[in-house]
């Protein structure tokens, strides 16, 4: 059996996974897609994103307006630069533990909340 395809799309291999991080919380599909970051933006690996209006990567804001505080994916990898092209995970089950989340937004219940009416969802490990 190969190593999934999306943790190569991350740069990970079972070589250089890190160590105590259990990113999947479920047995969802998980999904990448191509994502490309806003015109001076940088996204985090792993950090939650949601796109502006004209479908660029914009840093989630919860607090934001429309459509910045709708969470629609996680980064897999860092972006190179800022407004870079990254793959996202946009389908799957993850620990919201090992996310990058917005300053002081800690609450399991709104981080779930967070990716309503998309494929993604985000659990505690038991």
């Amino acid at each position: 059996m190969g190593f999934p395809v999306d943790m190569q799309a991350a740069g990970f291999s079972r070589e250089n996974w890190p160590a105590g991080l259990d990113l999947l919380a479920g047995d969802g599909d998980v999904v990448t897609k191509p994502q490309k970051a806003a015109t001076g933006v940088s996204i985090a690996q792993f950090e939650v994103y949601a796109e502006d209006a004209n479908g660029f990567a914009v840093k989630y804001d919860p607090a934001g307006s429309a459509p910045v505080n709708k969470a629609v994916g996680i980064a897999a990898q860092a972006t190179a630069a800022a407004g870079g092209e990254f793959p996202g995970y946009v389908g799957g089950i993850f620990n919201h533990l090992a996310l990058v989340w917005p300053s002081g937004f800690t609450d399991l219940r709104k981080r779930m909340a967070a990716f309503t009416g998309t494929t993604l969802g985000v659990r505690e490990l038991l």
